[in-house]
């Protein structure tokens, strides 16, 4: 499959699967720094973007913290307005994944 990305972008703002995973891709790529402040402390194209950082963090915690956890509808509605940025990480950790399984 050839992912672009519309494609992408079109799957992070319409699929919970696509948005909860990818939140919890996009905050496995921040350092530990900017987990443990929720903020962006350095500019290296990765994780969150300073003004997602304390929103989107949170709801990655929230997702990490049981098997069985997903966004209630008012988080999703924030998360699909604000993950379609993400589709190059997104993108990258696809490539990375692609002779394991599926992440997606």
């Amino acid at each position: 499959m050839v992912w672009t990305q519309q494609f992408i972008q079109d799957k992070l703002a319409t699929s919970r699967k696509w948005i909860e995973k990818a939140i919890l891709t996009v905050y496995a790529s921040q350092t530990e720094a900017e987990k443990v402040y929720h903020e962006a402390k350095e500019l290296n194209g990765a994780g969150f973007s300073s003004c997602d950082s304390d929103i989107m963090s949170s709801f990655a915690e929230w997702l990490s913290g049981g098997k069985d956890r997903h966004l209630s509808y008012k988080q999703m509605e924030v998360a699909k307005k604000r993950m379609p940025k993400y589709w190059k990480q997104i993108l990258k950790a696809i490539a990375a994944k692609q002779r394991e399984p599926a992440l997606f």
